[in-house]
């Protein structure tokens, strides 16, 4: 074909399923410029080869929007999404970009209609773009993107990054919460955010930060992160990523933030900066890492109803380097009332003798799991179980 085909993603199951998005520039109407849509094709024997490439779906052609920056991932458990932001259309023939997103669940074959993840898209104020996803692959989902609209009421000169969660597989979406939501947020330009997760609890978000001249001039970009324990729905203040940030000279720009979900997190980044000894002022590629160990209970995590006198096993799920031992405490409604194991094995599974005159029937159990070296990597069931006498008594 004559189109142009650009930015093209990709992303697998591991199982032999890979799934490509990109963008095609379709001609325009009577003589109109051409405009963008989003492309797919798929392949079940690890690349060799591929389905015909087609829309990613039917409504993206009708709507007379373009769409662009498309991004994929999927869960390893048969979903896959694509998100993108789009030139939307309004009725009063303004437009503004609005983050959309489209789901498959038979490895990129056909696609949902798209949805839209900015919930105040049917307004056009400011441009939200830029968009990013991850999933940790046990149901959630967030994505991240840059907008200057005015979600909190608050006007605003430079854009922000805004965070929003799905628990369907992206059929729905929550309210945005304000990711860069620090004292110095509203005279500073946040853009083009990266995220991911290892699947055990840590979200992590990275994006470009850059301040602003009295002339209203971008100055040294700065690589600042952000870290979540709880499905983003809460995050820390921004903190600066690379070290060199308070002291370099240029900008740096366009993060990309990777896990192998075993504790190791690699950022890669562009620059212009000035560093002592190796770099000049050309743009090149720079890299920082670091680790983040994690336990994850497993069993029991909520929901369960454990007999006394039955033995049962603890199980969590271990990330990263946390040490040789954990402690494992039991807590109800949201008191500690027993240690279950002083010292066991960090090797994921212990036995647990709910034996009667130790333990005693009621609601509201939890098990806490907490590294004897790295109590920071610490966790707790998500949801509160049981415990019950035996039938009879």
């Amino acid at each position: 074909d004559n189109r142009s085909d650009t930015d093209p993603k990709i992303a697998t199951d591991g199982q032999g399923n890979w799934v490509v998005v990109w963008v095609s520039e379709l001609e325009g109407v009577s003589g109109e410029a051409g405009y963008h849509e989003i492309f797919a094709a798929q392949s079940s024997d690890n690349g060799q080869t591929w389905s015909k490439p087609k829309l990613l779906h039917s409504d993206i052609a009708q709507d007379g929007a373009s769409e662009q920056y498309p991004r994929i991932v999927t869960d390893h458990q048969g979903n896959w999404l694509t998100i993108w932001h789009s030139w939307v259309v309004h009725l009063d023939n303004t437009r503004d970009t609005d983050i959309r997103v489209s789901r498959s669940n038979d490895n990129g074959a056909h696609w949902s209609a798209p949805v839209f993840v900015n919930t105040n898209h049917a307004l056009a104020d400011n441009d939200s773009t830029y968009p990013c996803i991850a999933t940790d692959r046990r149901g959630t989902w967030l994505s991240a993107w840059m907008t200057r609209d005015e979600l909190d009421g608050i006007t605003r000169e430079w854009p922000d990054i805004y965070i929003a969660q799905s628990l369907d597989a992206g059929q729905t979406w929550s309210a945005p919460i304000f990711l860069t939501n620090d004292a110095v947020a509203y005279n500073r330009v946040d853009a083009y955010p990266t995220l991911d997760t290892d699947g055990v609890g840590n979200w992590i978000t990275c994006w470009t930060r850059q301040r602003i001249s009295s002339s209203k001039q971008g100055i040294d970009g700065d690589i600042y992160f952000s870290h979540s324990r709880d499905g983003g729905l809460t995050w820390i203040a921004p903190a600066l990523f690379n070290s060199t940030g308070t002291n370099d000279s240029g900008v740096d720009w366009f993060p990309r933030l990777m896990t192998d979900r075993n504790g190791h997190w690699s950022a890669v980044w562009d620059s212009n900066g000035v560093l002592p000894g190796d770099a000049g002022t050309d743009d090149d590629i720079f890299h920082a890492g670091f680790s983040l160990a994690q336990v994850r209970v497993d069993r029991p995590n909520g929901g369960q109803q454990y007999t006394i006198g039955t033995k049962k096993q603890i199980r969590w799920d271990v990330v990263g380097d946390s040490g040789q031992y954990v402690r494992i405490h039991l807590f109800q409604n949201g008191q500690k009332v027993r240690q279950v194991k002083k010292a066991t094995l960090n090797d994921g599974a212990c036995p647990w003798q709910i034996k009667p005159g130790k333990f005693w029937p009621g609601n509201g159990y939890q098990i806490r799991i907490r590294p004897l070296d790295d109590p920071s990597a610490s966790d707790m069931s998500d949801g509160t179980f049981s415990i019950v006498n035996p039938k009879g008594m």
